[in-house]
């Protein structure tokens, strides 16, 4: 919490003193007005009090009950004279601090300093707002986008068993005319024999008894892993 400002304790001091010279003007008074007076007195120091609590925990208004309480006080005071036809020293202290305090208030007021002001944050609406046929365009690209993926994620192992499937309508086994050895269909040597070198065997024993040697390979990646 910030410390009090200077014109905190200079309103201390000058509502201390108007207070007092209303107390003499108050005591100066007899019968049903001086009960009236002094209820009205406990009440300004009552508000006084009050609006100076808050304005020590610099709460909005303070200074507002202050000024108020000041110039009622102020029109009290001259009511009080004027019925009685008196305006001794109490009266005039009385005014004359309450006007203090009402230039102190008025000071406060235009040197308080001012609260920033609150800017509500604007946003580009371009940028989060689609209109209807954007929306639809938007999800019938996202679709397409899923349908693609979708192919592309076929696994190896569905690759190889459409791959083996075809193959298979000619033989369970392939070698090459030029060759020595037999593969199985989906090996990569298997891909690397021309169309026109292409034989074709139903079993290892048929593809033994052509002189062609088994060749065992990785499918994956055509690594030789036996012969």
């Amino acid at each position: 919490m910030e410390a009090p400002r200077l014109s905190y304790f200079a309103m201390i001091f000058v509502l201390l003193l108007t207070i007092i010279g209303f107390i003499f003007v108050v005591f100066d008074l007899r019968g049903a007005a001086f009960a009236f007076e002094l209820a009205l007195l406990l009440a300004f120091m009552f508000l006084l009090a009050f609006a100076m609590f808050f304005l020590y925990h610099r709460r909005k208004g303070s200074w507002g009950i202050i000024g108020s309480v000041l110039i009622v006080l102020i029109f009290d005071t001259l009511i009080i004279a004027l019925f009685r036809r008196v305006f001794s020293a109490s009266y005039a202290l009385t005014i004359l601090f309450a006007v203090i305090g009402l230039i102190i208030v008025l000071f406060s007021y235009l040197t308080a300093p001012k609260e920033p002001e609150y800017v509500e944050k604007q946003y580009d609406k371009s940028k989060y707002y689609y209109s209807s046929v954007d929306r639809i365009e938007t999800k019938e690209e996202i679709k397409e986008e899923l349908k693609q993926e979708v192919k592309e994620e076929l696994t190896a192992e569905q690759k190889k068993a459409a791959l083996m499937k075809k193959n298979y309508a000619l033989g369970k086994f392939i070698a090459s005319k030029k060759g020595e050895t037999f593969h199985v269909p989906l090996c990569v040597w298997a891909d690397n024999i021309n169309e026109e070198n292409q034989v074709w065997f139903d079993s290892k024993k048929d593809a033994i008894a052509k002189g062609y040697a088994e060749h065992k390979c990785d499918v994956i990646t055509g690594n030789t892993t036996a012969k």
